[in-house]
């Protein structure tokens, strides 16, 4: 069952890294990763119309091929704008793993997280929006020692999801889809690039 959580921002500790062995999760971003960016996505039936097929069948094909958790970890700052309610957002969440489960596959987690540009971040703390990178340091506490940061990927279209990866330590993968990396948002560059999901899964199943 998927797991859904709030992450407004955490301590950037309680959790340990480059631990022996190999403990990767795979963390990917969703609006241009998942679904296209051409319009808004308020509503459940808004996600379904924005859905790409092809990826819906990457996270399958990746669930069916290897144990890492599979961690959504997307901003949603339109909760704070107004723009939907949180029990909307939790509707859209919940769609999507619906979604992704009628296609063989699974999302272990979605990390989602609200803040505006409003937010005040407590001291000592890393905010969750990305491209900070709040929510895969929570992630990796609530997970334990099933997964190491160092040993992760990050999948996104945008600068800001490279530049969240890269603070949270993890190899970082573009995709060519949603944006692009095109978005201009942070100077950071990838590990990776990829045409799409597909091809992201592709390259990190080479890896093994």
């Amino acid at each position: 069952m998927t797991t859904i959580s709030s992450v407004r921002s955490t301590r950037p500790d309680g959790f340990a890294v480059n631990t022996p062995g190999k403990q990767p999760a795979v963390f990917m971003d969703r609006d241009g990763v998942l679904n296209s960016t051409d319009g808004f996505v308020n509503s459940p039936d808004d996600l379904d119309k924005a859905l790409m097929p092809e990826a819906l069948k990457a996270v399958a094909r990746l669930s069916q091929q290897t144990d890492f958790p599979i961690i959504l970890v997307t901003n949603q700052a339109g909760i704070d704008l107004g723009k939907f309610t949180p029990e909307q957002n939790q509707a859209i969440q919940e769609r999507l793993a619906q979604r992704i489960e009628e296609a063989g596959g699974r999302i272990d987690s979605i990390y989602f997280c609200p803040n505006g540009k409003k937010f005040v971040l407590p001291e000592g703390e890393t905010d969750g929006r990305k491209p900070d990178a709040g929510m895969f340091f929570q992630a990796a506490k609530d997970y334990g020692p099933r997964i190491d940061l160092a040993d992760s990927y990050m999948i996104g279209d945008m600068t800001t999801d490279i530049g969240a990866g890269e603070k949270a330590g993890a190899t970082t993968i573009l995709v060519q889809t949603g944006f692009a990396g095109k978005d201009g948002k942070c100077d950071a560059k990838p590990d990776h690039v990829a045409a799409d999901l597909s091809g992201a899964v592709d390259w990190i199943l080479s890896q093994r």
